[in-house]
């Protein structure tokens, strides 16, 4: 078979000819983020060739030797786990995994209480087969589970593999994640979540010995789910929000890919999700991005953004949001959600289009009438809810007022707002204490199905426009 060289970022690689660019470069460790899942849609992955140009790695064939002369590796995601140095804690530890579309986040905790001794995370390989997990449960369906288990369970070893070095002695491993992923983590073929009726092919916690993953320790267990679309990541999360004050009820929501809603107190708890698409990761905004460096991530009208790195490269999803908020304030964009130019440039060479502002709005009204939806099935208003808890590393750095002036959230929950960062991790460390609590919650769970509710589809329509006051 005919060999062919690649030429980047000062390295030369040997690949078949008639090779994928983008599986060239992912299968030699260059990180290729592919929002769209290789289908040639999102653009997000034009590389400069010389002599040739501009292509789509997730499309080109290399026949030929080629030069590739724009960067191609993706930048570091921006988490709370990683914003101060820690020290691997000595001795006996137990282990806490939460598996995010986008980013994976580590933990080491103490067995006895549940406290968390040291923090990391790591963007998610997976990416490199699609942004969500749509894609990625139609590359499964096409391919296997076997390549994304793979390449998720190379990088858990990379990087549980220093803290172990560095004197952390790991008994257990807890993993939490939404049921696709959990289904990919242990290479089952997850092609059923993708076709009605959406059939998984677990809910229940599932432990086998951590040495047939290739991690360290003694079992591995992953934590059970509510429903195809509501998986631990959610029940983990109820585990560490508290209980309503007698009367009233909670809300989880965690805003993502595919955003949950949990409405909850001491009795009942109603969960939804909805299909908010990678708006809030910026898979398929013009200018977005992950909230890595250049990202803007705050933004105030006219020019004052506040961004990650040395200069301004892209939006990420609080950045969105920010902006969205701002020009509505201003004027620039109306209650339908039109604007006179066809671009509004936040900084040099990063502007918020027509067409990205509509997918914002897809998204924002996808949470907002899901969990409108849920509160009238409970026959309550917004009075009735005590506390809001925001989860997701998206919403630990949201601007509350910036998502309750576009109608993302209700302005009357403004001010009942409690942002919890990765309550998904925070749960793992709980549920070894607390498993039978996590097994009645899952068992008494009730999902909503909004795809069948015409009450949903009339509060999305409702729901598209901003403009909304309390």
């Amino acid at each position: 078979m005919k060999t062919v060289c690649i030429e980047l970022e000062n390295t030369s690689l040997q690949v078949q000819a008639g090779t994928i660019l983008a599986q060239a470069l992912r299968e030699n460790g260059f990180s290729m983020p592919l929002p769209c899942g290789g289908t040639g849609k999102c653009g997000k992955c034009r590389v400069q060739l010389e002599g040739i140009g501009e292509v789509l790695a997730c499309q080109y064939r290399v026949t030929t030797d080629i030069r590739i002369l724009s960067p191609v590796r993706g930048g570091f995601v921006f988490t709370p786990e990683n914003e101060q140095a820690q020290t691997v804690p000595q001795g006996r530890a137990d282990l806490a995994i939460d598996i995010g579309s986008t980013t994976v986040a580590l933990a080491l905790f103490e067995p006895e209480s549940g406290r968390i001794l040291y923090r990391k995370a790591f963007n998610n390989p997976q990416t490199a087969y699609g942004a969500d997990v749509i894609s990625r449960i139609a590359y499964c369906a096409e391919h296997g589970a076997e390549p994304l288990q793979g390449v998720l369970l190379q990088a858990l070893q990379k990087q549980i593999g220093p803290l172990t070095a560095a004197g952390a002695q790991i008994q257990k491993t807890y993993v939490s994640g939404n049921t696709t992923m959990l289904h990919l983590f242990w290479g089952v073929d997850c092609a059923s979540l993708g076709t009605a009726p959406y059939t998984p092919h677990f809910l229940n916690a599932q432990t086998v010995r951590a040495a047939d993953l290739g991690l360290p320790g003694e079992t591995v267990t992953t934590l059970p789910c509510i429903a195809s679309f509501v998986g631990a990541d959610i029940l983990a999360g109820l585990l560490v929000c508290a209980v309503p004050k007698s009367g009233k009820y909670n809300l989880l929501i965690d805003l993502g890919t595919n955003a949950e809603v949990a409405l909850f107190n001491d009795r009942q708890v109603l969960c939804t999700a909805t299909a908010a698409g990678p708006c809030f990761e910026g898979a398929n905004i013009s200018c977005g991005m992950p909230a890595a460096a250049g990202a803007i991530t705050h933004y105030t009208y006219p020019y004052a953004p506040t961004f990650l790195g040395e200069k301004p490269t892209g939006v990420c999803g609080t950045g969105l949001v920010d902006v969205i908020s701002e020009l509505c304030l201003h004027g620039i964009v109306d209650e339908t959600g039109a604007m006179e130019d066809e671009a509004f440039f936040v900084a040099p060479g990063v502007a918020l289009t027509a067409a990205d502002i509509r997918q914002f709005q897809l998204a924002k009204s996808a949470v907002r009438a899901g969990t409108q939806q849920l509160l009238e099935l409970a026959g309550i208003s917004e009075s009735a809810v005590d506390t809001v808890f925001l989860a997701g590393g998206f919403s630990a750095y949201l601007n509350v007022k910036s998502a309750c002036r576009t109608g993302l959230l209700s302005p009357l929950l403004e001010k009942k707002c409690v942002q919890l960062g990765n309550a998904s991790l925070e749960g793992c460390a709980v549920y070894p204490r607390e498993q039978a609590r996590a097994e009645a919650i899952a068992a008494r769970a009730k999902y909503i199905d909004l795809a069948a509710d015409a009450g949903f589809s009339e509060k999305f329509m409702q729901y598209m426009y901003f403009g909304e006051t309390p």
